[in-house]
C-alpha cells in the first residue's frame, strides 16, 4: 500500500495520495465492523506521506478585479457547463467576509431556520 502512495507522491499527487490513504482505511474500518479484518493498517500510514501545503488565494475585492475576473470567464473556452457554472457564480458568490456570522452565528444556519440574523 505504501509502495502506491509513494508513487502519487512521486509525481507530485500529494492530495491524491492523502486522500487514497483515508479512503483505504474506511475500507478498512467497514471490514473491522462487518469482522472481516483485525486492524486498520492504512491508519499505520498515516504521517508517512506527504501533506500538500495550503494555498490561500487572495480575494477578489475591487470592482478593477471583478471587471477582470468577468472578463475572464466570458474569454473561457472550455467545456460549456463549466464555462457556465463560472457565469453563474458572481450570481450566487459571498464577498469576503460575510460568510459565517459573528459572535457564534452562522448565516447557514439562520438561512436553514427561516430566520433573519439578528440586528447589529
Amino acid at each position: 500500500m505504501l509502495v502506491v502512495l509513494r508513487k502519487l507522491e512521486a509525481t507530485g499527487r500529494y492530495e491524491s495520495a492523502r486522500r487514497m490513504r483515508s479512503v483505504i482505511s474506511r475500507v478498512f474500518r467497514y471490514g473491522i465492523a462487518t469482522a472481516r479484518c483485525q486492524r486498520d493498517v492504512a491508519a499505520d500510514l498515516r504521517g508517512a506521506i506527504v501533506v500538500p501545503k495550503t494555498k490561500h488565494f487572495a480575494a477578489i475585492t475591487t470592482p478593477k478585479e471583478a471587471g477582470e475576473l468577468l472578463r475572464a470567464i466570458e474569454e473561457y473556452s472550455g467545456q460549456a457547463i463549466t464555462k457556465f457554472a463560472l457565469q453563474m457564480t458572481p450570481h450566487v458568490f459571498v464577498p469576503p467576509g460575510s460568510f459565517g456570522g459573528r459572535n457564534g452565528r452562522s448565516s447557514i444556519s439562520n438561512a436553514r431556520s427561516g430566520r433573519s440574523p439578528p440586528r447589529r
